[in-house]
């Protein structure tokens, strides 16, 4: 799976470095804050090389269908066969960002994979929190603490064998402007080894990556 996150990598879109829009208490100019996504992953031991998946998020939820169109381009481009069966609503999707004992996946969903031809389904959610913001002039705003969740299940056994997750450093104002970095970016840490993932800072230009 290394390939695939190399691949991933090699693909991201470049990320912007500030974010204007987030106002300092008391200012009349917004201030630029840099921001930078944040990822996390869990390093699984997969049952058989991952080749074919079927890539689904929950129904209802703009976003998460962005985020699943996005990660069907950089599974494809890392050259698994992605396949485009649609997910028949009565089964249920694991949503937010739960651990893999807290989310089992509806035995039903493995069933349709696994009949679709899926080695492994690829589970993908966006959550979006809001936090306060600083009161500007007597009024207090929200900000949007947005976070991209990436699981891959083995549809033999239901057992995670990917996870990663990424959000943004900072709350930012105008969520889902973003989506296909943050998936992007939750794809490449679930695949990447725990020891060769560097996460972004101001010290690479805030590019998170996979190294060789």
């Amino acid at each position: 799976m290394h390939r695939v996150a190399m691949a991933v990598c090699l693909i991201l879109l470049p990320l912007f470095h500030g974010y204007t829009g987030l106002a300092e208490s008391g200012s009349s100019q917004a201030r630029t804050i840099p921001i930078y996504p944040v990822t996390s992953g869990r390093a699984y031991a997969p049952e058989r090389p991952m080749a074919r998946v079927l890539i689904a998020g929950p129904d209802g939820n703009p976003r998460a269908s962005e985020a699943v169109a996005a990660a069907k381009k950089v599974f494809h481009r890392g050259g698994m066969v992605v396949l485009e069966e649609s997910v028949p609503r009565t089964l249920a999707m694991p949503q937010g960002p739960r651990l893999p004992e807290h989310g089992p996946v509806d035995p039903g969903l493995l069933a349709f994979g696994k009949e679709a031809g899926a080695d492994h389904l690829i589970l993908i959610d966006v959550t979006d929190t809001l936090m306060p913001d600083q009161p500007v002039r007597g009024t207090t705003g929200y900000l949007h603490d947005e976070q991209v969740v990436v699981r891959g299940v083995s549809v033999d056994s239901g057992a995670t064998v990917i996870e990663g997750t990424a959000r943004w450093s900072q709350p930012v104002e105008r969520p889902g402007q973003h989506i296909r970095q943050l998936t992007a970016y939750a794809i490449a840490r679930a695949l990447c080894a725990p020891d060769k993932w560097e996460e972004a800072s101001a010290h690479n230009n805030g590019r998170g990556k996979c190294r060789n």
